[in-house]
């Protein structure tokens, strides 16, 4: 026999008024759960996405999304959740594929008492390729804060990522945490930071081809050997609008990779304009491994360090063709000149394997750093010579020239006086 425990009459009393406005709450929840027209919202969902976002509307991507199932959330918080998602890109050009990416479920939980001040929040949770993704977006009139956590996404077959990197498919697994602070709704003047993290990062497979239509080379495709890239970190600031990449050296068995750059962020987002300059230089075990990277490699203009330099260039919506080029885009040209002025670009001895930190400033070394040395070595010993090119000055010799013309002038000048003699 169960003993109920006794509860003063005051005690109880409280409980009483207490617990029937809770239990009445979580009826309403309940029945407007039940209440909801899931279908219609999975529907208004799917179309609120699909929109440009030049519309200026909320959650419009411009992405064509379909959901397979959807259901009301009540214990945990009011939402939805949305089973097997399916997204898909728009490409530009008729001749591209759409990126598709799944997705296993998405939960998404509106905050309703942030709703009724006009501040509303929403927070989500998404399960995809083995990892999960979760954060929250919070929306004011002054304001548009966002947070993002990501863990154990394994990257190992993601059928968009292989496209956007010209076929080739990648490996790895990636966690990464974004914050983003954005004054008025405005990205051009946000703030905020970026931490990525790859494990194992690995780039081909020895099938896939690599094509470049910009490139003669490259443009019908190349088989890409699988190349090991091992750990890599990523880090970058975000101050007033501009995303700086830290510079990135990764350093492998398989070669040395330097990723450097600036994304200026517009509204709305696919409008940002990307400046980035990705430098790759093979080790020689797979140069003799690899007869197609070693073809590539020595067909490919290289830096005088021996690093090949990639420009990637334009918006989100309309990214540029990869261009490879020893020089980096218009927007770094300042750094390269720092770096060429002398600035020290090379880390200490226990790091040299990680090279240059400054991009294309190998490739303008060779011909800034012996500059120096001449212009102030030259002028020194061209001194003594510098009076040589003095007659060299009156390079108007025809200025030169009258003067000697005028010599031969007095000549005939004792003959014009004979003259009057001669009618004398």
């Amino acid at each position: 026999m169960i003993e109920v425990p006794y509860i003063p009459p005051a005690v109880r009393r409280r409980l009483v008024w207490i617990g029937y406005p809770l239990f009445a709450f979580a009826v309403a929840i309940l029945a407007m759960a039940q209440a909801l027209p899931v279908d219609r919202i999975r529907d208004r969902l799917e179309a609120q996405l699909a929109l440009e976002p030049s519309s200026n509307q909320p959650f419009a991507l411009g992405l064509d999304v379909t959901v397979q199932n959807a259901s009301v959330t009540t214990l945990t918080g009011l939402g939805i959740r949305l089973d097997n998602v399916e997204i898909r890109t728009r490409p530009t050009l008729a001749s591209e594929k759409p990126n598709r990416f799944v997705l296993d479920d998405a939960t998404v939980k509106v905050g309703l008492f942030r709703a009724l001040f006009n501040r509303p929040a929403v927070s989500f949770k998404v399960h995809g390729y083995s990892g999960v993704v979760s954060g929250n977006v919070s929306v004011a009139p002054e304001e548009l804060k966002i947070k993002v956590d990501g863990s154990g996404v394994v990257l190992n077959g993601v059928q968009g990522i292989q496209q956007a990197l010209s076929g080739l498919p990648v490996e790895g697994t990636v966690n990464l945490n974004f914050d983003l602070d954005a004054p008025k709704q405005l990205l051009s003047n946000s703030n905020g930071s970026l931490d990525l993290d790859i494990d194992n990062f690995v780039i081909g497979d020895g099938k896939a081809k690599l094509v470049v239509p910009t490139n003669p080379f490259l443009s019908a495709g190349l088989t890409f050997p699988r190349l090991k890239v091992g750990h890599f970190i990523g880090k970058a600031t975000i101050e007033k609008g501009k995303v700086k990449l830290s510079d990135i050296a990764i350093h492998s068995s398989d070669g040395d990779i330097t990723i450097e750059g600036t994304v200026d962020l517009r509204d709305p987002f696919p409008q940002s304009q990307m400046h980035l300059y990705v430098r790759v230089k093979p080790a020689e075990a797979v140069l003799k491994r690899e007869p197609t990277i070693e073809l590539m490699y020595n067909s490919s203009q290289k830096s005088s360090d021996g690093y090949i330099g990639i420009q990637l260039t334009g918006s989100f919506a309309y990214p540029a063709q990869p261009i490879i080029s020893k020089d980096p885009p218009p927007g770094l040209k300042g750094r390269v000149s720092a770096a060429a002025a002398g600035l020290p670009t090379v880390p200490p001895s226990g790091s040299s394997n990680r090279g240059t930190r400054t991009f294309g400033a190998p490739a303008h070394a060779p011909a800034s750093v012996p500059a120096p040395a001449p212009v102030e070595a030259v002028p020194a010993e061209v001194a003594p010579p510098a009076p040589a090119p003095a007659p060299v000055t009156p390079s108007p010799p025809p200025v030169i020239a009258s003067p000697p013309v005028a010599a031969p002038t007095p000549v005939p000048a004792p003959e014009v006086p004979a003259a009057p003699v001669d009618p004398q």
